[in-house]
């Protein structure tokens, strides 16, 4: 009877060993979830000052709008929409942006499948010449250089 009654009261003490530390696993975990959350805030909050800061550097900018013309990198364009299509291109992921060549013989697109994809217009088709890699989130605007045409072996 005395060893069956000291390995019940044996038994007793490792449950409620086994019932504390699985209280304070809890507390631990919680804690360090709690972590987690502040460090993400602490995240957000710094890239949202970092956003403030840059749009309040954009709005303190002086900006010379006297009518003169701007430069061909300028964001500004005047554009013509043609009112049918020439040509259809069937890309596998949803398109962001287009872009023209200077010469507009070349466009390139991009997307959400993280490529840039160099097109060349030939008699109202158009033929993919390059498709670049390397992104890490899908493409939002693409540019070309103005000072600088391309050759015919640069997309090849």
């Amino acid at each position: 009877m005395l060893t069956v009654q000291s390995v019940e009261s044996k038994n007793r003490l490792l449950e409620e060993d086994n019932a504390k530390l699985i209280r304070q696993i809890r507390i631990l975990q919680r804690e360090v979830e709690d972590l987690k959350n502040f460090e993400s805030d602490v995240k957000l909050r710094l890239r949202r000052e970092a956003v403030q800061r840059g749009l309040l550097d954009a709005a303190a900018a002086q900006v010379n709008i006297d009518g003169q013309t701007a430069e061909a990198s300028s964001s500004f364009a005047v554009a013509t929409v043609p009112s049918k299509a020439q040509a259809k291109v069937d890309l596998p992921e949803d398109v962001n942006c287009v872009r023209f060549s200077p010469s507009g013989l070349l466009f390139c697109s991009g997307g959400l499948d993280r490529k840039v994809s160099v097109w060349k217009v030939v008699n109202d088709r158009c033929e993919l010449q390059a498709a670049l890699v390397g992104c890490n989130a899908g493409v939002s605007a693409v540019d070309f250089n103005p000072h600088v045409s391309p050759t015919p072996r640069s997309f090849c």
